[in-house]
């Protein structure tokens, strides 16, 4: 029983040690997860990517659009270098469309995916780790501007009619 006992502990021991090394492995990406504008208005934002690969080299990175790509432009290309130990800011231009309805959320998905370099190796096995982000774009209801106004001036009107008319009693009873 006590051998049991010791065998499992001591797999649950590699397997941490094991999936530690796989989260730390590749690079990382940083980004918002909800992006919130009006229709027909553009985000100009930037994906942040740092080159955590160990041992450090430079690498290679494409950006594939998965999901959003009617939307979702790289102003700068898709294909990206980071030397070692870099962290870089990769502009992204998102642009919502004039004809979009007020409280839609569309979806994004990117991936950022190793070319060349970023190869993680161990005794028996190489390989390249993707970075997935996912985000959603949600439309902004507009407010009717002119409703607003003129909601307040019906207000305004309602009180200033209700002071004068409390004047106006007041002056007579007295």
């Amino acid at each position: 029983m006590k051998n049991k006992v010791n065998l499992f502990i001591a797999s649950i021991f590699i397997i941490s040690i094991i999936l530690s090394n796989l989260a730390s492995a590749g690079f990382a990406v940083g980004f918002p997860y909800k992006i919130e504008l009006k229709k027909g208005e553009t985000y100009e934002g930037n994906f942040q990517l740092q080159n955590i690969i160990q041992p450090v080299e430079q690498i290679t990175i494409e950006v594939v659009i998965e999901q959003g790509e009617e939307y979702i432009s790289f102003p700068e290309g898709r294909t990206i270098q980071l030397v070692a130990n870099e962290t870089k800011n990769i502009p992204v231009k998102i642009s919502v469309p004039n004809n979009a309805g007020g409280g839609e959320i569309y979806n994004a998905k990117i991936i950022f995916k190793p070319i060349s370099g970023g190869i993680q190796t161990g005794e028996t096995v190489n390989f390249r780790l993707s970075v997935g982000k996912s985000f959603d774009i949600e439309i902004i209801k507009e407010n009717n501007n002119i409703l607003t106004i003129v909601i307040v001036f019906l207000i305004l009107a309602v009180l200033i009619v209700i002071i004068l008319l409390l004047k106006l009693l007041k002056k007579r009873n007295s």
